[in-house]
Order: C-alpha cells, then sequence, then structure tokens
C-alpha cells in the first residue's frame, strides 16, 4: 500500500464526521500549490443514517471505486452501540456459515444487520442500484473507530449477500475487535486474503480493547484478538507524516509492543499526521486559487 493510497483512505473516512456540503465542497478542491485533496474527483450517491449511525458512499470514476464510509461515535445510539461491548452469539442470518461457537461484540453485530438489512436506507438497496450502474468499479470500506468495526463486519454481510460483487477490501482505522478468534479468523478467511487491512496508530488501545491473548489457559471459543490472518498498516508517529509500516498481524514484532499500560486514547485520532476528524473539511473553506 502506497503512503497516498492510505491518506485517501483516511479522508473518506473522516469525511464522515462533517456535513454533506462539505463533503461535496472536498470533492476536486485545489490547494494553492496545484494539489489535489487525496480524494480527487467524486460525488456522494447516499448520505444516510440508520439508527442514528450515519454512513455515505461517494463514487469515484477516476479510481473506479464505489467507497462506503461509516462513522465514528457521535450519536447518543453510537455510544450506546459501543457500550455494548460484550460478545454474543453469531447471527446466523447475518453471517451464515460462520463456525460454531463464534462469537460477534453485541453492539456492532446488531448495528450491522439494521445497516445491511434497512429496507429504506440499507447498504444493499443502495448498493444494488450503484453496483447495477458501475458493474466494473470496486467495493471499498472504510471507517473510524466504532465506523471501523462495522466497515468490517458490513463488508462480510454484504459479501455473503452478494457473492458475485467485486469487493476489494475494508480498512478499519482505529477499530475494536469485533468477534473471538473464531469468527474473526473465518471472516478473514470468507473474504479473502488482504481484504481486511486494519490501519493503527502506535499506542492506540481501541484496536486491543478486549484482546484476551495475554491470558493462560483460555478455552478456544472464549479467546478474543483480531484475526492473524490480516495484514496492519502500522504508524509508529502518529504526528508526523511519513509511510507506515506493513505487518503480518496483529501480533507481528515490528508493529506490536503491547502491554497492559502502554496503551491509550491519545493517538486513536492521529495516524501519520493525519487527524481524523472534522479539521480536513475545512480545508474545502479556503478560497481556492485558480492557475498557480
Amino acid at each position: 500500500m502506497s503512503e497516498e493510497f492510505a491518506y485517501r483512505i483516511m479522508a473518506y473516512s473522516t469525511m464522515t464526521y462533517c456535513d454533506k456540503d462539505v463533503v461535496e465542497n472536498v470533492s476536486g478542491f485545489a490547494l494553492p500549490s496545484g494539489m489535489k485533496l487525496l480524494p480527487g474527483e467524486f460525488s456522494v450517491a447516499a448520505w444516510n443514517s440508520v439508527n442514528d449511525f450515519l454512513y455515505y458512499i461517494a463514487v469515484n470514476p477516476k479510481q473506479k471505486g464505489i467507497i462506503v464510509s461509516f462513522r465514528g461515535s457521535v450519536s447518543r445510539n453510537d455510544w450506546i452501540a459501543d457500550m455494548q461491548s460484550w460478545f454474543a452469539p453469531v447471527d446466523t442470518k447475518l453471517f451464515p456459515g460462520a463456525p460454531a461457537n463464534s462469537k460477534v461484540r453485541q453492539g456492532i453485530q446488531d448495528l450491522t444487520g439494521k445497516l445491511v438489512n434497512d429496507p429504506k436506507n440499507g447498504l444493499l438497496v443502495e448498493l444494488d442500484k450503484l453496483t447495477a450502474k458501475y458493474p466494473d468499479f470496486q467495493l471499498v470500506f472504510v471507517g473510524h473507530s466504532l465506523g471501523g468495526g462495522v466497515a468490517v463486519t458490513s463488508f462480510l454481510g454484504v459479501k455473503l449477500a452478494r457473492p458475485k460483487w467485486n469487493m476489494r477490501a475494508a480498512y478499519p482505522i482505529g477499530g475494536p475487535i469485533v468477534g473471538n478468534a473464531l469468527f474473526s479468523d473465518w471472516l478473514s478467511t470468507t473474504v479473502g486474503p488482504k481484504r481486511i487491512m486494519r490501519i493503527v496508530s502506535s499506542d492506540d488501545i481501541v484496536p486491543y480493547t478486549s484482546d484476551n491473548t495475554w491470558k493462560k489457559d483460555v478455552k478456544p471459543e472464549d479467546l478474543i484478538r483480531q484475526s492473524n490472518e490480516s495484514p496492519v498498516i502500522y504508524y509508529t508517529k502518529p504526528y508526523a507524516p511519513g509511510p507506515p509500516q506493513i505487518c503480518t498481524g496483529p501480533h507481528d514484532k515490528k508493529c506490536d509492543t503491547f502491554t497492559c499500560t502502554s496503551r491509550h486514547w491519545e493517538h486513536h485520532s492521529w495516524y501519520g499526521g493525519f487527524w481524523m476528524g472534522e479539521r480536513y473539511c475545512l480545508m474545502s473553506k479556503v478560497p481556492q486559487v485558480r492557475g498557480i
């Protein structure tokens, strides 16, 4: 993954924290230097809220991409979903074929079911129309924090419901663990190799919450961790621009310095000098300078 592509993914994700009209103004916005904001030219094909949880869909013809972006926690219902952090039996209607004893984070599983299947503003309703209109475009799912977890499970839910679609990858940014080890590994195998590419910032605690691999004598069905099959895009310097390290999994020694006391919230919104939040969208309000 190139440095530019990683920043582009983060740009699509951070715009969920902004108003729709601001996001539309970001498309193709030119800086005085002649550089463009990383998403390039795109249109907002859908801007929906399901149970107060916001997602939007952008279409980028040049990149031949349909990008589905999920917001992190903002509303009261978002925080309720965050707090429902226990791991419940898998919903086999939403995730058919999941192994016995699979468990999924309750709040994320409930939210995913509503997002995928909502008859008015659901993902399948919107994407059925867009994939028919752009059959050769790839689908990319992105999200930050809670939205990162939902991006992963929604990517799986849509993949299972529409197996013939051109699903490129999901990029959870600072996303939590979505299921126990049985479910996490099955998820990665089901969607395909390198289809879940996790973006992690230095000592961010969120991607490691609930991880119990440090415990001894844990039953296989009770083991909680990220998938060992999912590569990690790891930013060692949250405040400074620069390329990330690419690691093979959550416990690759190049990227993991986990101890119970070393993780915190400070870096949850910083990734290689990029802030995940509304600041990015202020760029669209800067007067444009043409011909420079």
